[in-house]
């Protein structure tokens, strides 16, 4: 007896329990209508119910309202939507699949909107959001189609997964500083996209959160070393790759100087960008990591600092223009493809900390004729050197001697600065 009352109180707990929390994850079917003419409390804010009249809504033990969407008599009906001021939150799915909602503005009371909140209405065109909304999750604005006009507001810290995915009208977007992290696809297939700002803020950005972003021709940023310092997923998760042009405080970059204090040049922090025709890496840099500069089909001339030990995969694959390199004496490691297609590239210097030079280095290289390498023929013969590198090994090899040689054989020294090949 005493071991059924026992599990009759237990019962009676849980479904309490479960009782509260479906209050607090504003579940649909709790709905109030909002009849009445009294003031609802909500947290410290006060929320007139005869401006809920029109939505469903929930309200937790602790007074909070949520909003759950439109009556029934007013959904795919109602074009401009005013969530009344003191609402918390707007739960998933509230207002998803409303075909006639054209305009909706958010509150500052407003702190979370849910999964999905405004996805698939293809009328929406504009959203104002408060600033009390610290992330636009999931697939939040997904598949609106119409969607010109967003201002996301510096209390934002996360753009979700999916957030604005497939909404191909919109043209600009701002990212303020307070945005930390960008999600996957968040931007995906927004091909109407022309310019986007990326606050000083990021810290990273996901998969793919820019594919077929097609008419993409401006990347805005106002701090470099914070852009050296985001870490893009993949290649599509940096606008860049498709808007080409970067642009820092409003002036377009074209002569790249790396900031002091940069380590690491992350992987396809500049892939694709044709704007820049030079670059300067300084002494800070260790590493050039994977896909850094590919195609970056307008550079002609690089200056690494002293300190690189690292050129990493594809780093400067299809840097098309680029007709020389000097590679620093403290690099020991050629990537696998690190220069490939690089056709204009005639000449080469190679120090002798190279231990291994990577598949097809410089495949596709065909006018690479001349290496300068700082080693001796012993030296070079101990490099490995991976397949696809014929165009390297065929190249006519000097090799550095600082005093004129007195036995026959292909060498150079530097005459202020230039490699010169001994007469």
């Amino acid at each position: 007896m005493k071991h059924k009352k026992l599990l009759i109180t237990v019962l009676l707990v849980a479904i309490l329990a479960i009782s509260m929390i479906a209050l607090v994850a504003c579940d649909k079917n709790t709905t109030t209508d909002g009849d009445g003419n009294d003031t609802t409390i909500d947290g410290n804010n006060s929320v007139d119910k005869n401006k809920l009249s029109m939505f469903t809504y929930t309200t937790t033990p602790d007074g909070k309202i949520c909003i759950t969407g439109l009556k029934s008599e007013y959904r795919n009906i109602t074009a401009n939507v005013v969530i009344p001021e003191g609402i918390a939150t707007i739960s998933d799915n509230a207002f998803s699949h409303d075909s006639k909602l054209e305009t909706v503005i958010i509150p500052d009371s407003v702190t979370h909107i849910g999964v999905s909140a405004f996805a698939y209405c293809p009328s929406l065109t504009h959203a104002t959001i408060g600033n009390g909304v610290t992330s636009i999750g999931y697939s939040t604005f997904s598949w609106c189609t119409g969607l010109i006009d967003m201002v996301i507001p510096d209390s934002v810290t996360s753009i979700g997964e999916d957030a604005f995915n497939h909404c191909i009208e919109l043209i600009n977007i701002i990212l303020p500083d307070s945005v930390t992290h960008i999600g996957n696809c968040a931007f995906y297939y927004c091909t109407g996209l022309k310019n986007v700002t990326i606050g000083k803020g990021v810290t990273s950005i996901g998969n793919d959160a820019f594919t077929a972003c097609n008419k993409l021709d401006a990347v805005n940023i106002k701090d470099l070393k914070n852009w050296c310092e985001i870490f893009f997923e993949n290649t599509y998760a940096n606008p860049l790759y498709e808007a080409h042009n970067l642009y820092l405080n409003g002036e377009l970059v074209t002569d790249l100087i790396i900031p002091d204090g940069i380590t690491f040049i992350k992987p396809y922090t500049f892939e694709n960008c044709t704007s820049i025709t030079s670059i300067k890496i300084p002494d800070s840099v260790e590493r050039i990591n994977d896909l850094a500069f590919r195609e970056c089909l307008e550079l002609t001339n690089v200056i690494m600092g002293k300190n690189v030990e690292i050129i990493g995969d594809f780093a400067f694959y299809s840097c098309s223009k680029l007709a020389s390199i000097s590679l620093p004496d403290s690099v020991e490691f050629i990537g696998n493809y690190a220069f490939a297609w690089c056709q204009e590239l005639t000449s080469l210097i190679i120090p002798d900390s190279i231990t291994m030079i990577g598949s097809s280095a410089f495949t596709y290289c065909t006018k690479l004729t001349r290496l300068y390498y700082k080693g001796t023929a012993k030296d070079w013969a101990n490099i490995s050197i991976e397949s696809g590198n014929e165009q390297l090994k065929n190249s006519t090899r000097y090799y550095y001697s600082a005093n004129k040689p007195t036995d026959y054989g292909n060498y150079w020294h530097y005459v202020g600065g230039v490699s010169t090949i001994w007469a």
